[in-house]
């Protein structure tokens, strides 16, 4: 079977290491897919890719005046960060003054300061010897591994670094293709919410509609 995210993979193959798929995972991603597509919610995907890839696809494909909140718990997404694109982490909402307040460096610098520090997640070792503090200073000093000097410590690491930058970075240029999923089953929100015993928000989803329709 092909991987998952090949092009990544082709620049560290020890990139993610890919688990067992289970039989009910797979049910359960499909029930998912259906049920947003039953809420009228668009769906995306693209191959070879992930889907923060997807999402920075769409974000770069927004209108300028275009607001746009991104939930989400991975520091990667932070990258796409900017005055016109936040990020709500389930209890903060990011602009670029608070990726710099939580990570110390710009959102732009992101990928930069993952390819020194490394990302433990998606198995990217960083440079021996730089943590948090020293890659903050790295990239306060450089902005961007391209401008550090040879005469620098750490330029010796200037190829492992830059493979670990093009992991870091996020493709904004996918070829995206809308997700719709089958209904054999001809399911329903409701019967896919008691498939799953979500009684809360079945009731929510009903109260909702009962003032749309009021």
């Amino acid at each position: 079977a092909l991987p998952i995210f090949p092009w990544r993979r082709l620049l560290l193959p020890t990139y993610k290491p890919q688990k067992p798929i289970q039989l009910d995972f797979i049910h359960q991603l499909h029930d998912i897919q259906l049920f947003l597509n039953l809420l009228g919610i668009q769906q995306y995907f693209t191959p070879c890719n992930e889907a923060d890839d997807v999402i920075a696809t769409l974000v770069s494909q927004k209108k300028p005046e275009t607001i746009v909140t991104i939930f989400t718990v991975d520091k990667d997404i932070m990258q796409l960060v900017d005055v016109n694109c936040e990020v709500f982490d389930g209890d903060k909402i990011f602009s670029p003054d608070g990726v710099f307040k939580k990570f110390g460096v710009h959102p732009n610098e992101i990928p930069d300061f993952l390819a020194i520090r490394g990302d433990l997640f998606d198995n990217i070792n960083g440079i021996d010897g730089y943590g948090i503090k020293k890659a903050q200073k790295i990239i306060h000093q450089y902005h961007s591994i391209e401008n550090i000097p040879p005469d620098h410590e750490i330029y010796q690491s200037i190829i492992e670094l830059s493979v670990n930058k093009k992991i870091a970075t996020l493709n904004k240029s996918c070829d995206l293709h809308e997700l719709i999923p089958q209904n054999k089953s001809n399911e329903t929100i409701e019967s896919i919410l008691d498939k799953y015993q979500l009684v809360k928000i079945k009731e929510k989803l009903k109260r909702s509609e009962e003032r749309r329709v009021g």
